[in-house]
């Protein structure tokens, strides 16, 4: 459930939409779609499973129209795939082929309304593979997926559908791309190749809560979020913008204790010292200017029993409003409370 939202979510921002078909499935024919040029379409038809039996519901990840002054061009839709399908091609012409029923409806319904100039539309689907361990190595034709009699082979018209391996996409293709979707990119190529992820790219992230949502789904790593999180609720106080870098390289500097502690060393600095009239003049003075070196001897002394006491509760509100607002579910954000409000094995021993 997280993975579709999180996938929905990302794919929902029209720049990350546009780059899938540019770089990846229109690459060479001398099209471009602008993300402005994007309109939401409908992701759910209709389809009866056997005959005499109920109507079920089937549902597209995501859809989107491409329009060029008004007109339609094409319907665009994404599928997401963290696990091999074997039959995915039936699933993906079954969609499509909804699609093009529904068209159908839309033509007769413009002409009792007097419109003869309906025009039908091409339907372009393009199914993105997660995978991190192996390959795509199912069915990506009709054919494939159909038990032919030889004598029929000729006769039974094959469709091919576009799976996209993005684990295994070459660094020249990666480099290319502008928007997050690179960095969702370069996440999985070096899990595919090393097994870890280091964040290495300068780029600004344009979709923080999207991208973050989206890393969580497809590594399981909850840390990298919440730490992210916090990192952007700072970032974002301050009008400034994050890399990847900044969002989860402080696990990569030390863990996330050294990036939480430095965080509330500096970040909250005003917040953790309050009433010590001593601690603001070194800290600031000193702490901040001069590599924290009384900073964060104070901070050891009393920044981490008092700032935990006043400036992580208040840091660690700001974090929950801020979980809450991008959706995260009320266990999560019971655990990340319970995570965040115990005293260290440090502070204990002090």
């Amino acid at each position: 459930m997280i993975k579709d939202i999180a996938e929905k979510r990302f794919f929902a921002n029209n720049d990350v939409f546009a780059e899938v078909f540019n770089e990846l499935v229109l690459k060479g024919t001398g099209l471009v779609i602008h993300e402005d040029e994007l309109e939401d379409a409908r992701t759910r038809s209709l389809y009866m499973p056997s005959v005499g039996g109920e109507v079920r519901e089937q549902e597209r990840d995501i859809a989107k129209f491409w329009k060029k002054n008004g007109v339609i061009l094409s319907l665009l839709g994404v599928e997401s795939q963290t696990m091999i399908d074997r039959y995915m091609p039936v699933r993906v012409f079954g969609y499509e082929g909804a699609d093009y029923r529904y068209q159908l409806v839309q033509r007769e319904e413009a002409r009792k309304a007097g419109c003869s100039s309906w025009k039908f539309y091409p339907v372009i689907t393009a199914v993105l593979y997660y995978g991190t361990d192996r390959r795509w190595s199912k069915y990506k034709s009709l054919h494939e997926c159909l038990d032919i009699p030889s004598e029929l082979r000729g006769i039974v018209e094959d469709r091919h559908i576009n799976v996209i391996e993005l684990a295994w996409l070459s660094e020249e293709q990666n480099n290319r791309m502008k928007t997050d979707l690179g960095l969702v990119v370069d996440m999985l190529r070096q899990i595919a190749s090393t097994g870890e992820y280091i964040p290495r790219s300068e780029q600004d992230v344009r979709h923080v809560k999207d991208i973050m949502l989206m890393f969580r789904a497809l590594t399981g790593r909850m840390d990298w979020y919440t730490d992210a999180m916090l990192s952007y609720a700072l970032r974002k106080e301050k009008g400034e913008k994050a890399t990847m870098i900044d969002l989860v390289g402080a696990i990569h500097r030390g863990g996330v204790s050294v990036g939480r502690a430095e965080g509330i060393a500096v970040g909250r600095t005003e917040g953790i010292t309050v009433g010590r009239a001593e601690g603001i003049a070194i800290g600031r003075t000193e702490g901040i200017a001069v590599g924290k070196a009384e900073g964060i001897a104070v901070g050891k002394a009393e920044g981490i029993v008092v700032g935990r006491a006043e400036g992580q509760a208040e840091m660690l509100k700001n974090s929950v409003k801020f979980m809450r607002e991008i959706g995260t579910s009320q266990a999560d954000i019971d655990r990340f409370i319970a995570a965040n409000s115990q005293p260290s094995r440090n502070e204990k021993e002090d």
